[in-house]
């Protein structure tokens, strides 16, 4: 885009579509799924860094944590397996950056 900000997109059949952020200007897809889930890294409009999927809707992993991961920001997704396993960064309740593995979906 002319603005600076950088933008998202799926190549699929032939067309390009803009799979959308998570309201901040800049963002990375790390990993696409056979099933075309999408994961990466996208800024919000804090601007704070979150993990995003993207199943057909730009999702904050952050908001689909359970009650078990309060105090956990999930900072980064970086790959994504064909039964939806997700692994990646975050911030632990401690202040401490671990690894996460997630099934959301």
């Amino acid at each position: 885009m002319d603005d600076g900000h950088k933008r998202l997109f799926i190549y699929r059949n032939g067309a390009m579509t803009n799979i959308g952020t998570l309201g901040g200007t800049s963002g990375e897809a790390h990993a696409i799924n056979n099933a075309g889930v999408v994961v990466g890294i996208d800024r919000t409009a804090d601007p704070a860094t979150h993990a995003f999927l993207w199943d057909g809707t730009m999702r904050d992993l952050n908001d689909l944590l359970d009650a078990s991961s309060q105090g956990w920001t999930l900072t980064n997704a970086s790959d994504i397996n064909k039964n939806n396993v997700i692994v990646g960064q975050g911030l632990a309740p401690g202040g401490d950056y671990h690894a996460f593995i997630a099934r959301p979906i």
